[in-house]
């Protein structure tokens, strides 16, 4: 299972490792090749290769720590990898290109470099709607969830609520129950969920009242619902 406190340092790294090439990159290219006298071919390499530098480390900050790291739907690599192969070909071409631009016309110099970049946004547009995907499933998720953990922290409060030992441990038992039961809601279960709320919410009142026996026949009502709950979501697993 992925760490987030390990991904998001493997992050930074890739980052500090993609603006360091970049910085050094810049000093071999003038050192090398100079500021003056240089043309068209030259440039636009130079100009790509800062572009697609860009175009890495921006992506990797939006994505973010964790998101970096999931693999994408089209080829199952993650974005890092795209972004180190990236940076490795364009590198690579614009060398190439400002050593031996002789060698290539410029419309070829224009489009590989282009396809190149092209392909790179492609590819990290497929890891973005991943993203969405996956925020997606974990907003669906938390609202599936978000019942039994209202639930769990409302019995949780109820055993403090009274000095009756009996009571206070059948209530212990209610909650004890809600904290081993399935957290997965559904549209299905929205019925017996709302009569063990009001159940519940009773129960509350009549601790506030310090009426122990309309609690404890409350707190038994809300068990059997809670297991009738329970038992439902399991059939409905079993039949999906």
């Amino acid at each position: 299972m992925n760490n987030p406190k390990d991904n998001r340092k493997s992050l930074y790294m890739i980052i500090a490792i993609a603006l360091l090439a970049l910085v050094l990159y810049n000093a071999l290219v003038f050192t090398v090749f100079g500021f003056k006298n240089q043309g068209t071919k030259f440039w636009f390499s130079w100009a790509m290769t800062l572009a697609g530098a860009v175009s890495v480390v921006g992506t990797l900050v939006f994505l973010g720590p964790i998101r970096s790291f999931l693999r994408d739907w089209l080829f199952g690599f993650p974005i890092v990898r795209y972004a180190a192969m990236y940076g490795v070909l364009q590198f690579t071409a614009s060398f190439t290109f400002m050593k031996s631009g002789a060698l290539y016309s410029l419309s070829f110099i224009y489009a590989s470099q282009i396809i190149l970049i092209g392909l790179y946004w492609i590819l990290a547009i497929t890891c973005l709607l991943t993203k969405d995907s996956i925020k997606k499933t974990e907003q669906i998720n938390m609202e599936k969830t978000s019942f039994i953990k209202d639930l769990r922290v409302a019995l949780a409060a109820l055993p403090l609520q009274t000095e009756d030992q009996p009571l206070k441990k059948k209530l212990q038992e209610l909650s004890d129950d809600a904290k081993f039961s399935d957290p997965v809601s559904s549209e299905l279960l929205e019925e017996v969920e709302a009569r063990l709320l009001t159940v519940v919410t009773q129960c509350r009142e009549a601790l506030d009242k310090k009426d122990t026996e309309a609690a404890l026949a409350l707190c038994d009502k809300a068990s059997r619902i809670l297991k009738e709950r329970n038992e439902t979501c399991k059939i409905l697993k079993r039949n999906q």
